[in-house]
């Protein structure tokens, strides 16, 4: 039978791969709005769905300490709904955090990319969490703070 993990694997690859050729894409922009925010903003819904939002929240952050690359491309594939669910986090989100080497994960973010993301973190009330700085200084190691600070000053 074929696990979670090795169906994800192959997008998981295709993602990235997508990610160094085209960048965010139209598609990835659109879900990256409403994915960031369900994770990084406000709880709201019956007591099921936060606790849901919450297992995906913890699973994702996981996942994010131990590559910021592929929280992003996970963020793109999985939702929260998914991720929230306990047979996923206990299969798939377990092996990614266990993983060697997270190397083949890694791309990089055109300016565009990198505004799209500021922009989105500004408008949704999460620019200053402590996560999207992570992610915004894990994809852009050098500047992105002084970048942050001059256009918030």
């Amino acid at each position: 039978m074929t696990s979670k993990l090795d169906i994800l694997q192959p997008r998981i690859a295709a993602t990235v791969n997508d990610l160094r050729s085209q960048g965010l894409t139209s598609r990835h922009r659109i879900l990256l709005t409403k994915r960031l925010k369900i994770l990084w903003g406000e709880s709201s819904g019956k007591k099921s769905t936060r606790w849901r939002i919450k297992t995906a929240r913890q699973a994702f952050s996981e996942v994010q300490a131990k590559s910021p690359h592929l929280f992003l491309v996970l963020v793109l594939l999985v939702t929260a709904t998914e991720c929230g669910q306990r047979a996923f986090c206990d299969e798939v989100i377990t092996a990614l955090v266990k993983l060697e080497c997270y190397e083949p994960y890694q791309f990089s973010l055109s300016a565009d990319d990198k505004d799209f993301l500021e922009r989105t973190a500004k408008q949704q009330g999460f620019v200053e969490a402590s996560t999207f700085k992570a992610l915004m200084r894990a994809l852009i190691p050098d500047g992105w703070l002084s970048i942050h600070y001059e256009r918030i000053n």
